[in-house]
């Protein structure tokens, strides 16, 4: 009831000082609609961290009138990015201080990332109450606005839950001072002591970690022990007939990690503000599976030593500020969504894990269907490398383009039948090993191996525009569609073949699919991806 008289209150002071907006202001006579104004997401998907959004404050408080009425809109992360920019600009456009700064925002918005739900508004309330103070200074009438914005925000929270979260939102001094030390701390955990350091031109920075120094020997089931030497990779039946991917763009500078050490990309401040909580870093969501959407093909139900392919490199986009797209080979066995163990490797975008749109070479394990163990590349515990140069997360130098040259990256993934473990080659170079103690039903064999696209559709049931691949359909075909070729198993007589009677499967065929066949040179393979969002796909 009372947030409904704020609606009226505060619409009619937003038409009071915004009478000489610009003409993409459109006045609604339903004051619960706010304003229709530009998405946000939409500047942000073409503006770099960088770049300076071009936003008056009167459109920042447009916006954030509409991202209330908006449930598709108001998710947390994009929140923090336009309200840190937008104070930016409104502190510039007051011409002082709003007694606090860009990046204790950004702390207090990370510590709320593990507020969920509704609470997200209260969060929003909050910062914009604070960002109003600041306002008063220079006109009432726009800080009763932004302040009763926050009181509105609150209020909505209050119908919601009645957990009493302002004291837990609201953080003094001392509070955003505990929470820069306790990033600190997890950054210390995750980078490691490096012997030397490599500046990539791509702005990472490799880290040379002591082999027995790396975090997989913090794992409980670890602690205490050393690299394995490599075994010999069985034989195979991979061919190289397009242009090698493989070379990682750190390494093309000719510096490299010395013996006895491994490069690790080094996590930032950065990585860990942008997930979801400090608890999820570096590992997967077990969301409905509706989220992601597959072009896949598949064996299942037989006894399987390991899985090989070469992976067709792309760089796929989107408009979406969570992209996630990849190709990859999964070995698993157990039962999806309760004691599922996975191998997974292959080439991502993944904006949320790795701040950009460059597409990177890597690996993801986990024991328990996503829920608790495992993560991506080095973020944990468990995988064990013993490559000096390849970096597990950083991005592969050369990428295919449509009529143009063809890139790959070969990759196996095999049991070593003496210890157990299951070892990783890179462009028939070993990388590295789970060891099998990590896993349980991976103890054994896999009974299961994929291959294939797949993307994160943060919008579903609507369509994503996020590509998958190429972003073309596998009718287009060669140097148009992405592919993956030169696909095997290993049997137990340690000897790759060719899958027995391979399944395809795309869960959404009309926004990305897949096209397996058989060749003399390729072997089996098959085409597949698509553009998403289109006139078949909506």
């Amino acid at each position: 009831m009372y947030s409904e008289y704020l609606f009226y209150i505060a619409a009619g002071l937003v038409r009071g000082v915004t009478h000489d907006a610009p003409d993409e202001f459109v006045w609604n006579s339903d004051p619960v609609a706010g304003f229709s104004v530009r998405s946000c997401a939409v500047v942000l998907r073409n503006t770099t961290e960088t770049e300076e959004l071009d936003i008056t404050v009167k459109e920042a408080l447009a916006f954030m009138w509409s991202l209330n009425e908006d449930e598709n809109t108001s998710h947390l992360f994009e929140t923090c990015i336009i309200t840190t920019r937008i104070r930016e600009k409104v502190e510039n456009w007051v011409g002082g201080d709003l007694n606090i700064t860009v990046e204790d925002l950004k702390l207090f918005i990370y510590h709320n990332h593990k507020i969920k739900d509704s609470d997200e508004k209260l969060t929003v309330g909050v910062i914009w109450m604070c960002l109003g103070s600041g306002l008063g200074l220079l006109t009432f009438p726009l800080f009763a606005v932004v302040f009763i914005f926050g009181i509105l925000c609150l209020l909505n929270v209050s119908r919601e839950t009645r957990n009493p979260l302002v004291n837990q939102t609201f953080r003094s001094e001392d509070e955003i001072q505990k929470l820069k030390e306790t990033i600190a701390i997890q950054l210390k955990q995750l980078n490691k002591p490096a012997v030397k350091t490599i500046h990539s031109p791509d702005g990472d920075i490799i880290d040379c970690v002591l082999t027995h120094l790396q975090p997989a020997f913090d794992h409980p089931l670890l602690k205490g022990q050393k690299p394995l030497d490599p075994p010999e990779i069985p034989n195979g039946n991979n061919q190289m007939n397009n242009f090698s991917g493989g070379f990682q763009l750190w390494s093309l500078s000719g510096e490299s990690c010395p013996d006895g050490t491994i490069p690790i990309r080094r996590t930032t401040e950065q990585d860990l503000i942008r997930a979801s909580s400090d608890s999820r870093f570096g590992k997967k969501f077990p969301t409905a599976s509706d989220y992601h959407q597959h072009a896949i093909q598949y064996v299942q139900d037989g006894v399987f030593y390991g899985g090989q392919a070469n992976l067709n490199v792309w760089n796929p986009q989107g408009d979406s500020d969570d992209l996630f797209s990849l190709a990859q080979m999964w070995v698993m066995s157990g039962t999806f969504g309760k004691d599922l163990n996975t191998i997974e490797t292959g080439w991502q975008v993944d904006v949320p894990l790795y701040g950009d749109r460059r597409t990177r070479f890597f690996i993801f394990w986990t024991a328990d269907a996503y829920h608790q163990t495992g993560c991506f590349n080095l973020k944990c515990p468990g995988f064990v490398q013993t490559n000096k140069d390849i970096a597990l997360g950083a991005t592969i130098a050369h990428m295919s383009t449509y009529n143009g040259n063809q890139y790959k990256i070969s990759l196996s993934v095999w049991k070593d039948v003496k210890t157990g473990n299951w070892w990783l080659s890179y462009e028939n170079r070993t990388v590295g090993y789970w060891p099998s103690s990590i896993f349980t039903n991976l103890k054994d064999v896999a009974t299961m191996v994929h291959w294939g696209g797949e993307i994160f559709n943060q919008n579903y049931p609507q369509a994503s525009s996020v590509q998958m691949g190429s972003g073309h359909f596998p009718e287009e075909g060669y140097k148009r569609a992405a592919h993956i070729s030169h696909i095997n198993v290993l049997n137990s007589n340690r000897v790759w073949v060719k899958p027995t009677n391979p399944q395809n499967y795309a869960d959404h065929p009309n926004c990305y699919n897949v096209k397996g066949g058989i060749d003399r040179n390729w072997g089996t393979y098959f085409f597949y991806g698509g553009p998403g969002k289109n006139k078949n796909c909506l």
